[in-house]
């Protein structure tokens, strides 16, 4: 393997673990709702700029629980209140 290419690699796989281990998307980065990425979400407070979320609901349902979006919400910097079974993401404004 080529020098080049090595450090390459390097850099990606440095800017993975920058990103740490277990640390999940933010829930707040878009208005979207359904069973996407977690349990069933859903935007109840939309951003003035109308592509992301103030505040998102989470659901428990058959498919997942809402424990990666807790930590999701947690990891960007937001507040969390509820449970695996259910809670809400809120934008600290």
């Amino acid at each position: 393997m080529s020098p080049g290419r090595l450090t390459i690699m390097s850099a990606l796989l440095l800017a993975a673990c920058a990103k740490g281990a277990g640390s999940h998307g933010d829930p707040l980065g878009s208005v979207k709702t359904g069973t996407v990425v977690y349990a069933t979400t859903e935007c109840v407070a939309a951003h003035p700029d109308g592509v992301q979320c103030n505040k998102k609901t989470c659901k428990k349902d058959d498919k997942s629980d809402c424990a990666e979006f807790a930590s999701g919400c947690l990891s960007s910097g937001h507040y969390y209140a509820g449970s695996n079974d259910g809670g809400t993401c809120s934008r600290i404004l």
